[in-house]
């Protein structure tokens, strides 16, 4: 309601030619169409996110990052054995899974081979996290070993965290690590991913999102939580822009708590057309608005009710604004 009758008192205050000076048909159309917009705000709460766009699952909520249980540094495959394959009762991908699995054991049984502890990886630690097979070696070591085996490489891993999280395997060495880790030793990681905006590079990246949102879920004190909010501060807006880096402030948003994300509704505050009209900016606004505060949220609906004509009317990069129409229904919804 908020919205639309901002909407409402938008278009009523309006002189002239409608955004289209010298064309009074344009002018018309566009008035008439921003009108239409103003009314259906109003009754949009019943729309929901639809299956198939981009951030939506199959039943239209949003989701990050699937994670597998157990060892990680192996990519999901599936067979072609249709249905019995994917559930693995049967057909031929249940057979290309153990040969796969089974390769994966000879893989690691050779590097049990060469390492008969983790002192001899010294030096070496770089190239065998970034192997398939060697990562996988390394994790387990962690879960057999625990606080004595990553003592024993944790000065090597540290050194190079920063490739490591960015590694298509090393980074599930680096959450493996998280996991596993004393505060002392997790503290250590932040503030060398931190040092110089590090971890903004990492969170933009393809597998470097996983381990920023692996070290975010482990906080546990207060130093670690103002670490990463001085760290991710200054690139939030370009972040909740970035296919990668926007589950990186989803996940702030939920794991760091509403006063702790303030950083966050700043920047929705301060660039709120910016990333209102812009498809991952769009669905970390609907978080927003999901984990805020009272006051939060009545901040951040002002805001958008401020904008609320010019954003009916978006058409960025050449897509029109009915083409927004299910991240804003969502958007609507959250609001009301």
């Amino acid at each position: 309601q908020m919205i639309a009758a901002a909407m409402q008192q938008q278009l009523a205050g309006m002189q002239g030619p409608y955004n289209y000076p010298g064309n009074p048909a344009a002018a018309a159309a566009a008035a008439a169409a921003a009108a239409a917009a103003a009314a259906a705000a109003a009754g949009a709460g019943r729309m929901h996110l639809g299956p198939g766009m981009p951030g939506a699952g199959p039943r239209g909520d949003l989701h990050g990052f699937d994670r597998d249980d157990g060892l990680r540094g192996d990519h999901k495959q599936r067979g072609k054995g249709g249905k019995d394959s994917r559930d693995g009762r049967s057909g031929p991908g249940r057979r290309d899974r153990e040969k796969d699995s089974s390769s994966h054991d000879e893989g690691i049984a050779q590097f049990n081979a060469r390492f008969q502890n983790l002192e001899d990886v010294a030096g070496q630690l770089m190239s065998i996290a970034q192997d398939q097979n060697g990562c996988r070696f390394l994790q387990r070591k962690f879960d057999e070993g625990g606080a004595s085996a990553i003592a024993a490489v944790f000065d090597e891993l540290l050194e190079h965290a920063t490739e490591l999280m960015m590694d298509p395997f090393g980074n599930y060495l680096v959450q493996k690590l998280l996991d596993r880790c004393s505060e002392e030793q997790r503290l250590d990681v932040l503030k060398r991913v931190c040092e110089k905006g590090q971890i903004i590079e990492v969170a933009l990246n393809t597998h470097g999102t996983r381990a920023v949102q692996k070290l975010i879920e482990t906080f546990t004190s207060r130093e670690q939580r103002a670490l990463v909010i001085s760290a991710l501060g200054p690139g939030v807006v370009s972040l909740i822009k970035d296919l990668n880096g926007n589950h990186v402030v989803q996940r702030c948003l939920q794991r760091l708590g509403p006063d702790d994300s303030q950083f966050v509704y700043d920047a929705a505050e301060g660039h709120c057309v910016e990333i209102a009209t812009h498809r991952h900016g769009c669905c970390v606004l609907q978080r927003c608005i999901d984990f805020a505060t009272p006051k939060q949220k009545t901040d951040l609906v002002q805001e958008i009710a401020r904008h609320a004509l010019q954003l009916s009317q978006v058409s960025r990069q050449g897509i029109k604004a009915s083409c927004w129409s299910p991240w804003w229904g969502q958007l609507w919804k959250g609001v009301s």
